[in-house]
């Protein structure tokens, strides 16, 4: 909310409202779409003038930040960042699946899933194992072996959205 000059920050709790102004830009806000199926997130959404103003209004002084690029030095000063990454998005309107010998992954598969992961740079920087809770792991073995994994980080029925990540491929 803007009073002209300055950005007055307010808490939304209602989701029909919170649902609406994230639809708005979905590709960047799918995560946070999908975190209303299960709770209100804190997500900064606005123009990089406005940002600063909003982070300082978060009630928590530590957190996950999810940013644009053009908010990231309106948080400078305000949080000190432990790890940084660049993700980089695509959007995808109309998914058609494929067919191919892949197997669902699970909790049971943790091991080497991490094994796959340790093989190359950055893979699985976002992994964590509840994620394989949501069914919507696959990996593809060769002779036994884990050589391809791809999941997802966040998924909502309700909301019809998925981040896909997690991908990783040996990379012999």
């Amino acid at each position: 909310m803007s009073d002209g000059s300055r950005v007055v920050p307010h808490r939304l709790s209602d989701k029909f409202e919170i649902r609406h102004r994230l639809n708005a830009d979905r590709e960047w806000s799918l995560y946070a779409l999908a975190d209303l199926d299960d709770g209100m997130p804190i997500v900064v959404v606005g123009d990089a003038a406005s940002t600063r103003v909003l982070l300082a209004a978060l009630p928590g002084p530590t957190g996950y930040l999810n940013l644009k690029a053009d908010q990231m030095d309106d948080a400078e000063g305000l949080y000190r960042y432990r790890e940084r990454h660049e993700m980089r998005r695509m959007f995808l309107d109309a998914f058609q699946p494929r067919s191919g010998a892949t197997e669902l992954l699970t909790a049971a598969d943790c091991g080497d899933i991490r094994h796959l992961y340790s093989c190359g740079d950055g893979g699985g920087i976002a992994f964590a194992p509840f994620q394989l809770d949501t069914g919507f792991f696959r990996g593809i073995r060769r002779d036994g072996e884990l050589v391809a994994v791809a999941g997802v980080q966040v998924a909502s029925r309700n909301e019809g959205v998925a981040a896909v990540g997690n991908i990783f491929t040996r990379p012999d």
